[in-house]
Order: structure tokens, then sequence, then C-alpha cells
């Protein structure tokens, strides 16, 4: 099913697709948490539609239920195997030897490759192959919120699709038809500590993030109040998501920055998230600017052999000095 935000990237495929202009790949691109891989799967099922309505798959024909099964002959996925964040060269040079076959019961075959920046060195020049000799009836589906970390010659020999960043309105709406449990201060909050990104505040929501977001907050209020100590803030952190702590230190630093830049202090809805701003609006600009790049750089270790809780408590020390100098 498509997101609210993907009719626009739709309705253009489906252009496409009605007027028979496809190119031989597509790369669909646009911000993190928007769904890309969802609109890439719609993207084959339309193109392996018997029936398709205007471009867009019927969802009743032999093809669409093959699909919904898992099990179109026709159909291509490659994703990063299981205990890895790569693809790897193996699974695509098995893809270009399938999609020299003839198709099976579609007109085109049509394989996703999400996120397609997840390709090793080798995996990314074997399928460059492919897109320098394309394979009749068939059509590459790239997805990728980080295409600057592809091959510019694969870049230049797709077609980009933009999906572009959901409205305000159009993500709070969804979320409260698909998060009906939750209240509206819940979705708005969700919706902040997501940085907008909508498929990361539905996670938020389902996983129940917002108190973990609330504890962070008042670990960071206590430890600039000398209430807690960094190594013990640190040991809690660690039962906690920390890719998603990192984004939320980061926010709430360029928070700050801003408001001391524009004077207008952000709408951090009802939480210890306010009396943060509070704190950090007071604190030199380019301090706060130095541990948000900090606190970002530690968020690209988290699959690195260093320690995490090192990693945490070195940056809470520097966290309560720059606090703690602003308040002096």
């Amino acid at each position: 099913m498509l997101l609210p935000w993907h009719e626009s990237a739709a309705t253009q495929l489906a252009q496409l697709i009605g007027r028979e202009k496809l190119p031989h790949a597509l790369l669909i691109t646009g911000p993190a948490y928007s769904g890309l891989r969802r609109l890439g799967h719609w993207l084959q099922r339309s193109l392996l539609c018997l029936e398709p309505q205007q471009g867009r798959a019927c969802m009743e024909c032999r093809s669409c239920h093959l699909l919904s099964a898992g099990s179109h002959p026709d159909a291509y996925a490659l994703h990063p195997e299981e205990d890895s964040t790569v693809i790897k060269v193996d699974a695509v040079r098995r893809l270009i030897h399938d999609f020299m076959l003839t198709t099976t019961i579609s007109r085109y075959k049509a394989a996703l490759i999400a996120p397609a920046e997840q390709m090793n060195v080798n995996a990314a020049n074997a399928l460059l192959k492919t897109l320098e000799e394309p394979l009749g009836q068939a059509v590459l589906i790239l997805t990728s919120a980080n295409p600057g970390r592809l091959l510019p010659t694969i870049r230049s020999r797709c077609q980009v699709v933009r999906v572009e960043p959901a409205q305000r309105n159009v993500t709070l709406q969804w979320l409260a038809t698909r998060y009906s449990e939750h209240t509206e201060a819940q979705h708005l909050s969700a919706w902040q500590g997501a940085g907008g990104q909508p498929m990361l505040a539905g996670r938020y929501l389902a996983e129940d993030l917002l108190a973990v977001r609330q504890q962070v907050g008042e670990d960071l209020l206590a430890l600039s109040r000398d209430k807690l100590a960094p190594a013990d803030v640190a040991g809690r952190w660690l039962d906690f998501p920390l890719e998603d702590i990192w984004l939320w230190l980061g926010q709430w630093l360029m928070a700050g920055v801003q408001a001391q830049l524009t004077g207008q202090m952000p709408d951090a809805g009802p939480e210890a998230v306010g009396e943060i701003l509070h704190a950090v609006e007071a604190a030199d600009a380019e301090a706060l600017l130095g541990l948000q790049r900090h606190a970002m750089h530690n968020r690209r270790f988290l699959d690195s052999p260093l320690r995490q809780d090192l990693l945490i408590t070195d940056w809470l020390l520097k966290w309560r000095q720059v606090i703690n100098t602003a308040s002096v």
C-alpha cells in the first residue's frame, strides 16, 4: 500500500508504465524513513501486473496474487543478508544470471535492490556491467536515502524519481490513523523526536520509545545538575537504542543553536526536552556545534568494536562541561 507522501512519485512512475516509456533502471531516492522500499515494492507490483489500471497494479490478477504470496518467478529482491549490513557480490551475480532468462508470466522481470547504497564495492561493480548492457524486458529498481554513497556511474545510468519530504500535517494525519490508540500529543512528540521522518515516528509509537526519549532528557538534566555521574548514565543508556539517542542529542543541540541565531525557541513538546533547550540556549554556540558533530560521529560507530559505554561517557563529560561553563 502506498503511503500518503508517495502519491506524487507514484503518479510519475505510473505515467511511465502507462506510456511504456520505462528506463531499464530507476533510482528512487528521498529522506530516510520515508518508506522508499515500500514504494519500490509498489513499482515492482505495477510492472509485473497483467492488467494494470493506468499504470497501477490491479491487485486481482494472477501476477498480483503470486507477488503477494512471495512466489512470483519474475520478481527479485536484493537486501543485506541476515546478520550483515551489506549486499554482496554473489547475490548480484545470481540476479544477473536470472535476469538473462526469459520472462515466465509477466511482460517484465523486475528486481528491487534496497537499500542500494549497501552494496559493497564488488557488488556495485558487478551491477554496473548490467546497467551498461541492459537485458531486454528487465527493469532494475534501486532505492536509496543516501544516493551519494552509490557509484556516480550507477547514478548516471538510472532515471531518478524523488520522494519529497512528508509535510507535517500529512504525517500527523497518517500517525493519527495508523496509531489511533495514542494521543494527539504523543503523535506530535513522535514527529518531533523523529525529526519529521514519518516511518521513524511510527516506530517510536509502536516501540514506546517516547518514554525512552523522556528518560534520556531527564538524565541529561540530572547530569548537568550533578545529580548523576556520567558513567551511571552511560550504563543506563546501553539498554536503550543508541542510534536514536545520538539522533535526539544532535537534534537538541542544533535546536539550541537555532534558538540563539533566531531568538525563537522551537516547540519541544510536553517533555524534559524543553528544559534541555533552555539549558543549551545559554551555552556557547561553537561548543554546541562541536558536541553535535561528536554525537553524529559516535552514531557512525555503533557497529564498530569500540566500547559504546566509553564513547557515551566521554560525550557526557563534554556535555556537562559545556552546560556548566554556560551557567557560571
